[in-house]
């Protein structure tokens, strides 16, 4: 249902906007977004995605768009981007601390930055290494 919602999306302010909204959905648990209508959910993306693509679209135009209020579309955005930051402190908290083999978690931290939130795995040892 979001998906349909985030090509009203697409066909209003652009496919850009709503390729982006699209990856922050995918990442999201579905905790962060249950209870909520998808309609409002969608809009949330739309706004997340256009402020981190740097575009200026005003929280009034999406609600125009999907028939939604400005004040769901705060509220949404504001928990989502809390879900958000929660996650990626969990993961800088992940790749910043000591691997266990010894070594340090630089290329963790790195695909943290990127966004890629890939933790870091222990390389395996072979047989009879230690």
């Amino acid at each position: 249902m979001v998906r349909e919602h985030l090509d009203k999306i697409a066909a209003a302010l652009g496919a850009e906007v709503a390729a982006v909204a699209l990856e922050i959905f995918k990442g999201l648990d579905k905790r962060a977004y249950q209870a909520k209508s998808p309609r409002v959910v969608a809009a949330a993306l739309a706004y997340l995605a256009a402020e981190r693509l740097g575009a200026h679209v005003r929280k009034r135009a999406i609600a125009a768009i999907l028939g939604v209020s400005t004040l769901s579309i705060r509220d949404t955005a504001w928990r989502l981007r809390r879900h958000l930051q929660e996650e990626t402190t969990c993961c800088l908290k992940m790749a910043n601390s000591k691997a266990p083999n010894g070594g340090d978690r630089s290329e963790g931290r790195a695909q943290v930055r990127r966004g890629l939130h890939i933790a870091y795995t222990q390389p395996r040892l072979r047989h009879g290494e230690e």
